[in-house]
């Protein structure tokens, strides 16, 4: 797990997404929106978002995530 999950894991949401929100910004920069490691990254930061009260905005982002696996993968992928 990684540091900011083992924050959000022990209630430290704020410091999860202090970490996770430039994480994300990073990923898609350096290997882009559609790689598997920004889409891991949105995956974070989207549960880091509804264990702050943000469900609205993590269920967002979830959505976008699933978008853009199921566009990388194909609709019948088992890893969307």
């Amino acid at each position: 797990m990684s540091l900011a999950g083992n924050y959000r894991a022990d209630g430290q949401v704020a410091r999860a997404l202090e970490l996770l929100e430039p994480c994300l910004e990073k990923q898609k920069a350096k290997v882009g929106p559609g790689h598997r490691d920004t889409l891991r990254s949105m995956d974070q930061l989207a549960q880091a978002y509804r264990a702050d009260g943000q469900r609205e905005k993590g269920l967002e982002l979830l959505e976008k995530t699933l978008e853009k696996r199921t566009a990388a993968l194909g609709p019948d992928h088992t890893d969307r």
